[in-house]
């Protein structure tokens, strides 16, 4: 395999890598102190990096023709599914509740250890009418990581969904990685921003699928 062909590969399973699941508390997320850049203006990308910690957050806002609590819903239906992607990215359910689920995710990546890392998701209901989808990574929940596996304790997001008049909703997220040991640089940066943005769009996809064979405007 030379070494043109070897690195598509290896980039979307890097990609896969650095990227949780699902969404965690905005606290330890967007802090206030944290320092944005705006790098993306048409899709309002914005990126904080602590070279010093290995740090990377990245924050999307977008706003979405859907009630919080419809895009709430169908954010954690999908951050609570178990798949086995061709990409080699195995997902178990360990736990699954109405507002929490636990999961476990391995990763194969190519060249590098494999990643692994266990997720916490929590949906809630803010006072103010907001809906929060979040995750974090888990140091001591599930099984321990196999023999050469790196286990990732620091990849959260969070999805912060706020209720706008005519029924709709604006939408912020956040993520929060560390890729651990070994990971190339000029992988890490390009493949955190384009999962942050794919996180979103695949999302807004659901929703416009979704809301083609049932109602969407937040009853039931």
């Amino acid at each position: 395999m030379d070494d043109i062909s070897w690195r598509p590969l290896l980039a979307a399973a890097v990609a896969l890598a650095l990227t949780a699941v699902c969404l965690r508390a905005a606290p330890t997320i967007a802090a206030a102190e944290t320092h944005w850049v705006l790098v993306e203006e048409q899709s309002q990308l914005y990126e904080s990096i602590d070279a010093e910690a290995g740090l990377y957050r990245h924050r999307v806002e977008a706003i979405f023709p859907f009630p919080p609590i419809v895009v709430a819903e169908t954010a954690f239906l999908r951050a609570g599914s178990a798949s086995k992607a061709k990409s080699g990215k195995v997902e178990v359910v360990l736990e699954s509740g109405d507002q929490r689920v636990l999961k476990h995710v391995e990763i194969h990546v190519p060249l590098l250890a494999n990643r692994d890392f266990v997720v916490e998701v929590i949906r809630s209901a803010l006072p103010d009418g907001a809906y929060l989808v979040a995750s974090t990574a888990l140091e001591n929940e599930g099984p321990p990581p196999k023999p050469g596996v790196v286990r990732l304790t620091k990849s959260d997001t969070e999805l912060k969904m706020s209720p706008l008049p005519k029924g709709r909703s604006r939408v912020e997220y956040h993520q929060r990685v560390k890729p651990g040991p070994a990971v190339p640089g000029w992988l890490v940066r390009g493949n955190i921003r384009r999962r942050a943005l794919e996180n979103i769009s695949s999302l807004r996809d659901a929703l416009n699928e979704q809301c083609m064979i049932r109602r969407c405007d937040g009853s039931h």
